[in-house]
């Protein structure tokens, strides 16, 4: 079965895109660090569109966070077709003082 992964997908313009792919049935895989709203997502949108949602907590900041989603995606046997990447974070400095 194939699915879309959205970072950033329990919230605003990622749980939209989560929303309108799960309204043309695709499965999903709803990625942020918010567990608890990634988790009320992917239950709202299993039984508003009879799609599969897995929801995944994951830090996108720590260096080793691509690895844990694909490790994640493996072990379950899930064939990710679409990403979309819309995670973000929001700093107000420079982006030379940046890590």
């Amino acid at each position: 079965m194939n699915y879309a992964l959205i970072t950033g997908g329990s919230s605003g313009i990622g749980r939209e895109y989560a929303r309108q792919l799960a309204a043309k049935g695709w499965n999903l895989i709803i990625v942020s660090n918010r567990e608890e709203d990634n988790a009320r997502v992917a239950e709202e949108l299993t039984a508003q569109y009879g799609i599969k949602a897995e929801p995944l907590y994951a830090d996108l900041t720590e260096t080793d966070a691509a690895e844990k989603i694909f490790g994640y995606t493996e072990q379950r046997g899930l064939k990710v077709d679409v990403l979309i990447n819309n995670a973000g974070m929001l700093l107000v400095s420079q982006l030379v003082n940046t890590p």
